[in-house]
């Protein structure tokens, strides 16, 4: 990698965060003042359309599985206030839920299982994921399970990271990088992303928090090597990122 990504939408975490906070400002302003019906307020304003909205944004994120659960869930429960479904209730918690849970089973029972036994070096991993190594450069895509993996290559390239509903550790303490920068790409919803690594590293904490957090808990080191830096970047959603010595 050689330079930091952005997202396919334009918008980072912050920037939507401040903007649904404008848009429900103004439709409060609008239903005060007698401008915007107290119904449409309800519709507009409401948990079903953050989910649509959270949804929306994964989707244009390239997080299609959590973008498309929000979406599906946030319009099952909308379509009712919008009489799209007269014979369902408002108040239809108690047949929507179950329906949801009976299709998320049925994607899961459905979804080709992609998972392989890896046998590069230096790698552990446990829980329902797909993950390798080559050259110094760590994939990983993990959902709904636990990946952990130990870079034993002399220098490491960089990393791409996703994580669903799960917990990913990539441990970094006994191999090095090279001078300049050397990125990890991450995608964290839902989950936790956990990096080792040593001491004396510059690390540079770049991504995106979406109701999550990056946060580096290593002890502070005496002397930080500042010719080479560890970039971490990318979104986080519903989750966190730590950095760990």
């Amino acid at each position: 990698m050689e330079k930091k990504s952005t997202s396919p939408s334009g918008l980072t975490g912050r920037q939507l965060v401040a903007s649904i906070f404008i848009a429900c400002g103004i439709m409060l302003l609008g239903r005060n003042l007698g401008f915007i019906p107290n119904d449409l307020f309800r519709i507009v304003v409401s948990w079903p359309m953050l989910l649509i909205v959270l949804g929306a944004y994964s989707i244009l994120r390239r997080q299609m599985f959590t973008g498309l659960i929000l979406f599906v869930v946030g319009l099952c429960f909308i379509m009712p206030r919008l009489g799209w479904l007269p014979w369902m209730p408002v108040n239809a918690s108690a047949v929507l839920w179950p329906v949801v849970l009976v299709c998320l089973g049925i994607f899961f029972f459905y979804r080709p299982n992609h998972r392989k036994d890896w046998k590069t070096r230096g790698e552990q991993t446990f829980g329902n994921k797909q993950t390798s190594s080559a050259d110094g450069f760590v994939r990983s895509d993990n959902v709904f399970g636990g990946v952990k993996q130990v870079v034993l290559d002399e220098v490491f390239k960089g990393a791409t990271i996703r994580n669903t509903f799960g917990g990913t550790v990539l441990d970094l303490r006994r191999t090095n990088i090279s001078e300049g920068e050397t990125y990890i790409e991450v995608e964290c919803n839902f989950g936790g992303i956990e990096i080792y690594v040593p001491l004396d590293w510059r690390v540079d904490l770049q991504a995106n928090a979406f109701l999550g957090g990056c946060e580096d808990k290593r002890i502070p080191g005496v002397n930080i090597d500042q010719s080479r830096s560890l970039v971490v970047m990318g979104n986080v959603s519903f989750g966190g990122v730590e950095i760990k010595g």
